[in-house]
């Protein structure tokens, strides 16, 4: 897979998402050889992707780069009970990586400790923040960066987890993991 030295990653309104990401980005020094942006708060469902797109066109003119040689991603979830198979089809024609969560991001964290297969908003944050020790905030995930820190092997014990619940489904129920997977792919020394 050729290695971009430049990759950007556009998530939706939640500020979750990009800490999540930046800190991922932090653990394994990806920036270390390349330029690695998350940015937030960039829209739902359709419009990620054409903010996406020109967020890329913008860091293309900006870093005298061609818009191909720019990786994108759009992380968003299904607010909106979305038709993924048309949001990815959408993505792909603009060259754009999809990493999406079924229902909502928690779903994804949830995986780090356990396969999961809910899908309740209200109980995903029930027991995250059994897994916290504390109410879970969106806007705050400290514990859960001490705690992959502590035991980086979650990180791919959640990539894990997704891939063998979305091998039971007939419809992608995350594919987040992917995003996560490639940042880790991205690490410095790695081929």
């Amino acid at each position: 897979m050729i290695v971009p030295r430049i990759v950007l990653i556009c998530c939706e309104g939640s500020k979750t998402e990009k800490l999540y990401f930046e800190f991922i980005i932090k653990l394994y020094r990806t920036t270390a050889t390349r330029t690695i942006e998350v940015l937030g708060k960039k829209g739902q469902d359709f419009h990620i992707i054409d903010a996406c797109a020109a967020e890329r066109k913008k860091y293309s003119k900006e870093l005298a780069e061609e818009e191909a040689d720019i990786e994108t991603w759009a992380v968003c979830d299904n607010d909106n009970n979305i038709n993924y198979t048309d949001l990815k089809k959408y993505a792909e024609s603009k060259n754009i990586k999809l990493a999406f969560s079924q229902p909502c991001f928690e779903a994804y964290l949830i995986q780090h400790f356990a396969q999961s297969k809910e899908t309740d908003k209200t109980r995903l944050q029930k027991e995250l923040s059994r897994k916290a020790g504390q109410p879970y905030n969106k806007g705050n995930l400290d514990w859960l960066k001490a705690l992959l820190r502590d035991k980086p092997k979650l990180i791919k014990e959640a990539i894990a987890n997704s891939d063998r619940r979305n091998n039971r489904l007939k419809s992608p129920f995350l594919t987040v993991q992917n995003l996560t997977r490639r940042l880790i792919d991205l690490e410095p020394g790695k081929k």
